[in-house]
């Protein structure tokens, strides 16, 4: 079961969704959103494709709730495409519309483009541990509250299950954006390493 962006109505960047699930759990996702206005890229990301693309996010078609845009998978778009999407990746999402980017080997997605998204791996329907669940929001109450150690000691227990600890705290961080507000650029650094490690998050969520 995908659950990471669960409720989630606004994310300021873009996402990059990549694993053996990637295709399916990104729909999973968009559908807990919104609703899918567009899907772009399975046969190929085409550079009139990619444009198409720009021209939606600039200019959504109305409808209740968010409006979610999935391409896809862009490890098999040539770079022209690509470069094409740049620019939009880079101004990430806004309340209306949000791009969702996904991809088998997120190793042969551009580096500009990987660079500028929370990049979530989805290995599959598994069933999150519910003290992972638990512990996202926590890790971020410690730190906001100034205890240290206590979430450094969190970020450590859960080191075997750190992806999905990560997702967690970038969707907490996404839910309660007046709250976490302070914390969203170190959330965003911490995510954007994949697959992340505990010393990388860590350093991020501490402003290192």
């Amino acid at each position: 079961m995908v659950v990471i962006a669960r409720g989630v109505s606004f994310v300021p960047s873009s996402l990059l969704f990549h694993g053996p699930a990637a295709e399916s759990g990104v729909k999973a996702i968009a559908e807990g959103i919104g609703r899918i206005i567009g899907e772009f890229g399975r046969d190929g990301l085409k550079v009139d494709d990619a444009r198409e693309v720009v021209g939606l996010l600039r200019n959504p078609p109305l409808g209740a709730g968010v409006g979610c845009i999935l391409v896809g998978p862009l490890d098999k778009a040539a770079q022209k495409s690509q470069d094409v999407l740049l620019k939009s990746v880079e101004d990430g999402t806004t309340d209306s519309v949000m791009l969702l980017l996904w991809a088998k080997d997120v190793g042969s997605v551009m580096d500009t483009i990987r660079s500028r998204c929370l990049v979530h791996w989805i290995n599959g329907d598994v069933e999150r541990d519910p003290d992972v669940v638990r512990d996202g929001r926590m890790v971020l109450d410690n730190l906001i509250e100034g205890r240290t150690a206590e979430m450094i000691v969190l970020i450590h227990e859960h080191k075997e299950h750190l992806a999905d600890l990560l997702e967690l705290i970038v969707e907490a961080a996404s839910q309660e954006r007046d709250r976490y507000s302070v914390l969203w650029s170190r959330v965003r650094k911490a995510a954007k390493y994949s697959p992340p490690t505990e010393l990388w998050v860590i350093n991020a969520l501490l402003g290192g």
